[in-house]
């Protein structure tokens, strides 16, 4: 299920134009689309994914435990990190 908000104020809900379902958004804002082609077309609609870092097949392992994207940790600031690759 992917979690889409949108930048505007008052946006309660949305309806695919695709399937014609309606998402309506949680107390937080944020609309649970469960259709993978609905999620895709309104983000050509505007609304935006929220969630954190994916998971990448390399990746960066800082002594601290800190997975990053690039070599240079923003908890310790080493750049002496080891290159995970799955």
């Amino acid at each position: 299920m992917t979690k889409l908000f949108f930048e505007a104020p008052n946006c309660y809900a949305a309806t695919s134009g695709l399937t014609g379902r309606e998402y309506r958004a949680d107390k937080q804002g944020f609309i649970h689309v469960s259709d993978s082609a609905d999620a895709k077309y309104l983000q050509q609609g505007g609304y935006l994914v929220a969630g954190g870092m994916p998971r990448l097949s390399k990746y960066w392992l800082c002594e601290c435990g800190w997975e990053a994207a690039i070599n240079s940790c923003p908890k310790c600031g080493s750049t002496e990190l080891t290159k995970i690759e799955r």
